[in-house]
């Protein structure tokens, strides 16, 4: 049985309810605490590397005030790019594209019993985690001027240089700007569309195409 997209969303709003509160008061918090001119307030994202993480806290973000949820949109969207998988990164780009997308992605993934057995706690977990913080920036440190050559030894052994060419290595660059440029239409598609602009099982490589790729060692 599949729910509505209201019904999805009155759960969302439900069990948020709590974590929403907490963390919109961290937020204003942090806010009257640091009123120096030049800080710069962001949401801490360092403990937030997997796939399941990065999507959880896009959900998130459709959740919490205007401001805070654009902020927190905006962090999320440099994420992207450290996932090289195609269809991670343009279902990504859904769940921040809109709030309509997001429940959309989500109706279509999951069952009822999905969402309620599995979903619903890793999720509450997650957000639980996200800190606001805001950093003052340092001084500029004065340029010490020096006469001569300062290098020190830096160069690399024979043993650690690299070759400055390799076919194998030519085709796997190829590849990731072959897919960066099939993301980035997929991703003026959904800007435009949106669930109706990409179609995430088609973007799925074949087999063979994987394994000789992982052989190649780029990840996945």
């Amino acid at each position: 049985m599949k729910m509505t997209l209201i019904d999805l969303d009155s759960e969302l709003r439900k069990v948020l309810q709590y974590e929403v509160l907490e963390l919109n008061r961290r937020i204003e918090r942090t806010l009257l605490r640091l009123v120096t001119p030049n800080a710069t307030y962001s949401f801490n994202m360092r403990g937030f590397r997997t796939f399941r993480e990065i999507e959880n806290l896009s959900i998130l973000s459709w959740y919490l005030e205007e401001g805070p949820g654009i902020l927190l949109r905006l962090d999320l969207e440099k994420k992207i790019k450290q996932f090289s998988s195609l269809t991670k990164r343009c279902k990504l780009a859904l769940l921040l594209n809109s709030k309509e997308d997001c429940l959309e992605v989500l109706n279509r993934e999951m069952s009822e019993r999905d969402f309620f057995g599995n979903f619903l706690k890793n999720f509450l977990e997650d957000c639980k985690k996200l800190k606001f913080s805001g950093r003052v920036q340092l001084a500029a440190l004065r340029k010490i001027r020096r006469r001569g050559y300062q290098d020190k030894g830096s160069c690399k052994p024979q043993s650690s240089w690299l070759p400055s060419f390799d076919w194998s290595l030519t085709e796997l660059q190829n590849f990731k700007e072959e897919q960066e440029e099939i993301f980035q239409k997929s991703s003026n598609s959904i800007s435009k569309f949106g669930c109706l602009g990409v179609r995430l099982p088609s973007l799925e490589m074949d087999e063979d195409q994987r394994i000789l790729l992982t052989r190649q060692g780029f990840k996945f």
